[in-house]
């Protein structure tokens, strides 16, 4: 009878800390908004949390940053982007964040994730796998890069088998498909800090 309370209990506190996984709008310039399961779409605005199955889309000259929790730290999203949320869960301390964005440019830093987590961006061409303690851009056409931290981006062409192309730091790297991981230019490592380190607007 223990045992089988002791699993109930178990089975209850992973569902209860898989509700609790969600995108949480952090800051917004412009416009953004959202849609659950391709229903009507409704604007965003600071403090909206959104589970899977929602699409995000961001005006225009807007740019919408995206809390993942601690674990997965934040994700920016620039101007006429549209960012899919495909999957958020948690068990046993580690995460599950599998997007999809299929147009624009998401900006990533993913601090901690815990042992056995999985934090992925898919793509047109290819998908992202996050490591804990990146500072990264990802963009829909498969451009990758990587100020800080290690990732995967493992590469679909049209024609051919799909290729992981490991990218490490220090030292910035960029992937970009026909060419492969490459140092950064300092002039894309200055203007990617830039997007860093500006701030939206919190109300």
């Amino acid at each position: 009878m223990i045992t089988v309370l002791a699993g109930a209990l178990h089975l209850f506190c992973a569902s209860q800390l898989r509700a609790q996984v969600q995108l949480e709008v952090k800051a917004l310039l412009g416009s953004a908004t959202y849609a659950l399961d391709g229903g009507n779409a409704s604007a965003l605005t600071v403090g909206t949390r959104l589970g899977a199955g929602a699409q995000i889309r961001t005006g225009p000259r807007s740019a919408i940053d995206l809390s993942l929790g601690k674990e997965g730290g934040l994700l920016r999203l620039t101007e006429k982007s549209t960012l899919n949320v495909e999957h958020l869960g948690a068990t046993n301390n580690a995460v599950q964040i599998h997007l999809h964005l299929p147009g624009g440019t998401a900006l990533g830093k993913a601090e901690k994730l815990p042992p056995g987590s999985h934090y992925e961006i898919k793509v047109a061409n290819g998908i992202a796998g996050i490591d804990a303690g990146t500072q990264f851009r990802c963009h829909a056409d498969g451009h990758q890069v990587l100020l800080a931290g290690t990732m995967i981006f493992v590469h679909v062409p049209a024609k051919g088998e799909p290729r992981p192309h490991p990218m490490q730091t220090p030292g910035p790297v960029y992937f970009a498909p026909g060419e492969g991981v490459r140092p950064a230019p300092a002039g894309l490592v200055k203007e990617i800090k830039a997007q860093f380190k500006s701030r939206l607007p919190v109300h």
